[in-house]
């Protein structure tokens, strides 16, 4: 995913918190279980 205009980050996380902030729900799927966590399917 590339920022619309925007420079690009190299390590990400910038990308990563305008996605968090636009997209709550979505960012959600991305983010790491707990290794005890129940499969979410």
């Amino acid at each position: 995913m590339t920022g619309f205009g925007t420079p690009r980050d190299v390590k990400g996380k910038h990308l990563k918190r305008i996605w968090e902030l636009e997209f709550p729900e979505e960012a959600a799927d991305f983010q790491q279980q707990p290794v005890n966590a129940q499969p979410q399917n």
